[in-house]
């Protein structure tokens, strides 16, 4: 995945999958498969998951700032904010590799909506 690269403990994952010594290309994939996947599912989850939670503690947060002020429920809102950018980050990495999986998988079946989707992205890169 690539939303999974933009988590500063992915390399870590990485690392830890490739340290094996005699085994083979194909045994070493095996391996760094397995513990993407353990990875995955204990440390990095779902994205949409993830941004409906960090949606509603921060939803709880200025709640809670709209009726007194808190240097803590500030420092807090400003962590949960910086994290639910990240997370949005990942969740366009996600469909943008979805995207392209569909433009493999359905090839020119669908070529119309792809050449909207691509020139939207390069318009969006040239402002």
């Amino acid at each position: 995945e690539l939303a999974w690269t933009l988590h500063p403990d992915f390399k870590k994952v990485v690392a830890k999958a490739w340290e094996a010594e005699n085994i083979s290309l194909t045994e070493a994939i095996a391996i760094f498969k397995n513990h993407a996947l353990s990875w995955n599912h204990q440390v990095f989850g779902s994205i949409f998951k993830r941004k409906k939670r960090l949606l509603a503690r921060i939803a709880g947060v200025q709640k809670a700032l709209s009726s007194h002020f808190s240097h803590n429920l500030v420092v807090l809102e400003r962590d949960l904010i910086r994290e639910f950018n990240t997370t949005l980050n990942q969740e366009e990495a996600l469909w943008y590799q979805k995207s392209r999986i569909d433009w493999i998988t359905l090839g020119d079946r669908n070529t119309k909506f792809f050449s909207h989707f691509y020139c939207q992205e390069k318009e969006k890169k040239q402002n």
